[in-house]
């Protein structure tokens, strides 16, 4: 549920009992004090669902650890083997390739 959702259905829970300007207070707070539980208890949970390999959406497939190497920001990119390397090196107009 995302967080437009459970406002609108605090504050309309809250209008069946209240006038308008309070049912609004009355569900911001009980907004805030859903968030504050949830982050509140965001180490001691964890999904209790397996998704199996099959059925997940190919673009969410994790990048494997022995796929992955950090470039020189930091930021992790996928490991280029020695041969893939040398292919694309060599299908690179003599303009791009770096001088050795």
């Amino acid at each position: 549920m995302k967080i437009e959702e459970f406002w609108n259905q605090a504050f309309i829970s809250a209008l069946a009992r209240l006038p308008v300007t309070k049912a609004k207070l009355e569900a911001d707070r009980a907004t805030k004090v859903c968030i504050e539980q949830w982050q509140d208890q965001r180490r001691e949970w964890a999904p209790q669902y397996l998704t199996r390999w099959q059925d997940q959406e190919i673009a969410a497939v994790p990048l494997l650890l022995k796929d992955m190497e950090l470039n020189d920001e930091g930021r992790v990119v996928r490991k280029v083997s020695s041969r893939q390397a040398k292919e694309t090196k060599q299908r690179m107009p003599l303009k791009h390739q770096h001088q050795s």
